[in-house]
């Protein structure tokens, strides 16, 4: 059983929490997170950035948890099925968007090489995938690694001209689907071989 002196118990707002548990000292053995931030008394450390930070950074903490990345993504929808409470799109680790990149720069630094922008991958905890989003602030090597992975081959100049549509219909509609894409791709290439399932979200 724990020693309740050396337990450390955070109800604050969240992020502070989790800053300041991590640089907890005096000889602190244990931190009482919570699964999200729900509880009655207030704001609780959330679990998943805690462990997450622990696993990145085990050198320069030197401590470890039991805790299994891989089942964080998957609590955290259950909890969200029980409770009701949805996850804000910008959470880290669990939020919709923790993986997702529109930027174009961001896009082209992912295709290349993951660890530019991501310090951890989200299968390690549990996201199915990243998402390349595609809108008007998106970049042409996302492009066209989408319809590649829809099945589709373009020319450089055929790849420009389904980027020129697809931006002016980004900015005119707010939200590109992959119904869209196919759309625009459609009238401007010649589609070869058969759509295949990708990891990439045309979205807003």
């Amino acid at each position: 059983m724990m020693h309740p002196s050396r337990n450390l118990i955070f109800i604050f707002v969240a992020a502070f929490a989790a800053a300041t548990s991590l640089h907890a000292q005096a000889g602190v053995t244990a931190v009482l997170p919570n699964g999200r931030e729900i509880h009655p008394a207030g704001n609780w450390i959330p679990v998943a950035p805690y462990p997450f930070a622990l696993a990145v950074r085990k050198d320069s903490f030197g401590v470890a948890t039991k805790l299994n990345l891989k089942e964080l993504y998957k609590s955290s929808r259950l909890l969200t099925e029980i409770t009701g409470a949805h996850v804000a799109p910008n959470k880290a680790v669990v939020g919709a968007n923790a993986f997702a990149h529109e930027a174009g720069i961001h896009q082209d630094g992912i295709i290349k090489n993951p660890l530019t922008y991501e310090i951890i991958s989200p299968e390690a905890v549990g996201v199915p995938a990243r998402s390349l989003v595609l809108g008007k602030h998106s970049g042409r090597n996302a492009l066209k690694q989408t319809l590649k992975e829809l099945g589709y081959e373009p020319s450089d100049a055929e790849l420009k001209e389904v980027y020129s549509r697809l931006t002016t219909f980004a900015d005119q509609s707010k939200e590109v689907r992959a119904r869209d894409v196919m759309a625009i791709a459609h009238e401007v290439i010649r589609r070869k071989g058969s759509p295949v399932t990708t990891g990439v979200t045309p979205a807003a």
